[in-house]
Order: C-alpha cells, then sequence, then structure tokens
C-alpha cells in the first residue's frame, strides 16, 4: 500500500472512476467526483488539490479530496465543496481505514485539517489526529431530518399533511419536469432569498458547477425537479444520489405561492421517485426546520472537526481553535 499526493487539478481526473466507486460504495452522494471536480473548476476560487490517492497494487483504497489554504498564518486542509457541500468525507474500501489513514499522514503537508459538515460517524478526524494537543476538537453539531424510504411510507405521515399535500397540488394546478434547468432554479433560490440577505452558497461559479456536474452525474445521480404553473417555474430543488442515499442540496420557490406550499409538494414528489426507483434512504439537508419534520422518519447529524497536525505552528492552531469558539459563544449569547 502506497500514498501520493495529487496537487493538479487535470491529474485527478485519472482518477474519477475508482473514486465514484468508492462514493457509490459509502452512499455518499456528494463525495462523487462527478460532484467535486466541476467545484474544483468553477467554484472553488482558485483553491490548490492537496488530494491523497492510496492504492495497494491496483486497487484503490482510499481517495482523501482535499484542498489547501493558508488562513491565519496556518496551513490548512479541508474537504472539497466543503462550504458548498455538506456531507464530504474521505472515502475507504471497508475495513482498511486504520490502514490507508496512516499512509494519508504520512503524506500530509499542512498544520491542521477542518472536516466542515462530515457524517457524525465519519472515524476520520480521529483516524487522522493524535492524542492530547493533536486530538481532534469538535467545532459543531448540528441535526439532519432522513426519511427511510419504504412503500408504505406516505402512509405513516399524518393524515393532515396527507390531505394538505393533495388540496396543495390540486390547487397549484402544476406539472412536475425532471430536466435540470439551472437558470430557472437559480433564478428561484435567488428571488427567495436576496430578499433575506443573500444567498450564502448559489455564486455564479456554483451555477457553473451544477451544469457541468448534471451533465458528468446524468439524471439518476442528479435529480432536479421543478414545479411549473401558468407557464413558469415556480419551485425547483435540487437532489444528488448514490449507492441507494438520496440527499437534498439545495431549492428556492416563489413566494407568491407559498400558501400552497411548492416547496414541500416537489420534496413530496422527490421521496416518491426515490421509493419508486428503489433508493433506501433521503436525508433533508442540515437544519432541524420544522418543514423537514412533516417528512422525516429519524435523523442523522453531521460535526465539524479541526484536527491539529503535528507541525512547528501547533500553538496558532489552538489559538485559532479558541477563537473560534469563543466568536461562536459570543453570537449565540
Amino acid at each position: 500500500m502506497h500514498a501520493e499526493v495529487v496537487e493538479e487539478a487535470a491529474a485527478l481526473s485519472a482518477h474519477a472512476a475508482a473514486w465514484d466507486a468508492l462514493a457509490v460504495a459509502a452512499r455518499r452522494p456528494v463525495a462523487a467526483p462527478g460532484w467535486l471536480l466541476p467545484w474544483l473548476e468553477h467554484a472553488s476560487a482558485g483553491a490548490r488539490p492537496h488530494t491523497v490517492i492510496v492504492r495497494e497494487d491496483r486497487e484503490t483504497v482510499a481517495i482523501a479530496p482535499f484542498v489547501a489554504a493558508r488562513e491565519h498564518g496556518v496551513r490548512r486542509l479541508r474537504l472539497m465543496a466543503a462550504r458548498t457541500s455538506f456531507g464530504v468525507d474521505v472515502l475507504c474500501r471497508p475495513g482498511r481505514e486504520a490502514q490507508a489513514a496512516a499512509h494519508i499522514r504520512s503524506v500530509l503537508n499542512a498544520d491542521a485539517i477542518t472536516f466542515d459538515g462530515i457524517p457524525a460517524g465519519s472515524p476520520w478526524p480521529a483516524l487522522l489526529g493524535g492524542r492530547g494537543m493533536h486530538a481532534p476538537r469538535i467545532a459543531m453539531r448540528v441535526a439532519v431530518p432522513e426519511v427511510r424510504l419504504t412503500p408504505d411510507w406516505l402512509s405513516t405521515r399524518s393524515a393532515n399533511f396527507r390531505q394538505q399535500m393533495r388540496r396543495a397540488w390540486r390547487k397549484l394546478d402544476a406539472q412536475l419536469t425532471t430536466e435540470p434547468d439551472v437558470e430557472a432554479f437559480a433564478r428561484l433560490h435567488r428571488a427567495r432569498w436576496d430578499p433575506r440577505g443573500g444567498s450564502g452558497v448559489l455564486t455564479p461559479g456554483v451555477e457553473a458547477m451544477i451544469a457541468s456536474a448534471a451533465e458528468q452525474l446524468g439524471p439518476d445521480r442528479l435529480r432536479m425537479f421543478t414545479l411549473r404553473a401558468e407557464d413558469r417555474a415556480i419551485s425547483s430543488h435540487l437532489f444528488l444520489a448514490a449507492g441507494g442515499h438520496v440527499t437534498y442540496w439545495l431549492g428556492g420557490h416563489d413566494d407568491a405561492y407559498a400558501k400552497h406550499h411548492p416547496a414541500q409538494v416537489v420534496i413530496l414528489r422527490a421521496i416518491e421517485d426515490a421509493i419508486e426507483r428503489g433508493d433506501e434512504t433521503l436525508d433533508l439537508g442540515a437544519g432541524d426546520q420544522p418543514y423537514k419534520r412533516r417528512f422525516a422518519t429519524g435523523e442523522t447529524a453531521l460535526l465539524t472537526a479541526v484536527v491539529p497536525l503535528k507541525s512547528p505552528r501547533l500553538p496558532l492552531v489552538l489559538g485559532d481553535v479558541a477563537a473560534r469558539r469563543l466568536r461562536r459563544r459570543m453570537v449565540a449569547a
């Protein structure tokens, strides 16, 4: 087994097939190269790859899709698209994690790793970290409502919810389309969030990323559902799928139709579509908003963790962690 660091974006495409197979096996839709490489090309603001490929003979055992940055004097690694997509993680063949982690650690050139919004069950902060001052620091944990996809799922929802959704569909008198319409998707998202201070996610680069990802992933893996009424799009939402798991990424709707719950109507249709496809689970993204609870049958979680690596800059890393914690407490207060 050996590890290599890939620091050129063009060189990563050669690993795309093996990388995608790991993402599908791990059921991590947003960790697939068809999503992350478009981010690197269009929306990374020039981030430099520091991606570790672990191989044994001709077999790809693990991929750590890091990018490098310098923040407050600290050489930091983050996961690709970490601030665009929660749920990205290191990928590895089951049972090989400890071996792969040792090889990943041996080639890293950084002072710290920040895992932004990784699955709470991820072993990688602990595997790539150490003890004492090098132990992972958990910075944040957030709930992720999840739907267990079964044929009888809708019958487990309240009678009021079922009636409301049927009534909304009739009132909207709408059509649902699945051909990706990035322009309508972006327009609806911005129209909803611009009056509220603007979107923190959907930049022009991310729009280009979505268009490229739609081509690379195809309609089975990138699913955009758009509701149209009165000859225009009124609600559009994007989902990503891999290995039987679907994740809700982002959406928007026209507030003029808000009383008919157009966003919830689209999410319902996306869940029904996933059940028909034979998917097993669908998460509704970070955040425990009440509307998500109307669909959810349980929850998972995401967390953010900082791993201080062995480095002469360790005091800077620990000081930065402490300062960020203090800022969060002050905001919360």
